[in-house]
């Protein structure tokens, strides 16, 4: 609806002849753009083919949800060997010992705090009606990301900031890296999506516990070294906090790694003068110089 003029609610109400009661009534709604953004946490393992097909369901919940939700690929160490595993033990190993999860494939929507978004794919799946209610709440942080990719590393800053005063609240901030992956099997090619390649600074992520001011904004930086990266283009960060007691994921955010840009050649010259445009700018900028170099 954004940009829109004219719009036109519509409520539409009906009964069959054996109601008996008055009817409902409210007497205001907001319309707002919705900020936040769920996550979707698989615990997978390549040699179970029900956690296969899982990993494609919950892509193509991905792929439907308009950027309302983010993956996160935890690969296990069972049923069998997962190459993918093996070059990260400790960090999936973590998040199941956090949840207490045995089994895969199991998906958890915001950290399971509804036990509805708790996923076997047995008994029930990820859905897009989860995601869309789940995504309506109202928010208590925003994040945002500084980073930018150095040779063979990333480095940057996670910005938390308190959309309310809050008091009284224990959680952590999670800082992974992730890719997207091709992995070809003697007859499979698998494509998992934001597989984690590790969780910085440590797997527990770093706990905040402290009182929010209103708009009060902390930075965390976050560096990691480049280990097991298959395509440096396809690498991403993904931060999110967490309750520490319930569980609940309050906001999760991602952002694709700035590639490193380098100039070559050295331009010296005390008479040019140079102007840059727009300030602020987005993607593209124009430096436009007093005369030709």
């Amino acid at each position: 609806l954004i940009n829109k003029k004219n719009i036109k609610f519509r409520f539409v109400y009906g009964a069959n002849t054996s109601t008996k009661k008055d009817g409902f009534a409210f007497d205001h709604f907001t319309i707002g753009q919705r900020s936040k953004t769920a996550l979707l946490e698989q615990f997978t393992n390549f040699t179970s083919s029900l956690a296969n097909q899982a990993n494609g369901i919950v892509d193509t919940i991905i792929n439907k949800s308009e950027a309302n939700a983010i993956s996160l690929q935890y690969h296990t160490s069972f049923p069998g060997v997962d190459s993918l595993n093996t070059l990260n033990q400790m960090d999936p190993g973590s998040r199941i010992l956090f949840y207490g999860s045995g089994i895969v494939p199991i998906c958890y929507l915001d950290g399971g705090v509804q036990s509805n978004f708790i996923y076997d794919f047995t008994s029930r799946q990820p859905n897009l009606t989860d995601i869309n209610l789940r995504t309506l709440k109202d928010v208590d942080f925003d994040i945002s990301f500084a980073s930018e990719k150095k040779e063979n590393a990333i480095k940057g800053t996670v910005n938390v900031k308190a959309l309310k005063a809050i008091t009284n609240r224990s959680m952590s901030l999670q800082i992974a890296i992730a890719e997207d992956i091709i992995v070809q099997s003697a007859s499979s090619i698998y494509t998992p999506h934001n597989v984690l390649k590790q969780l910085v600074p440590p797997a527990a992520g770093t706990s905040i516990h402290s009182d929010w001011t209103l708009n009060q904004s902390r930075p965390y930086d976050f560096s990691w070294s480049f280990s097991h990266v298959f395509n440096p283009e396809k690498l991403k960060v993904i931060a999110f906090l967490q309750d520490e007691q319930t569980h609940e994921i309050y906001q999760a955010a991602t952002t694709d790694v700035t590639p490193l840009t380098d100039v070559q050649n050295t331009i010296e010259g005390n008479d040019l003068n140079v102007t840059l445009y727009p300030n602020p700018v987005s993607e593209n900028a124009t430096l436009q110089f007093s005369k030709p170099l």
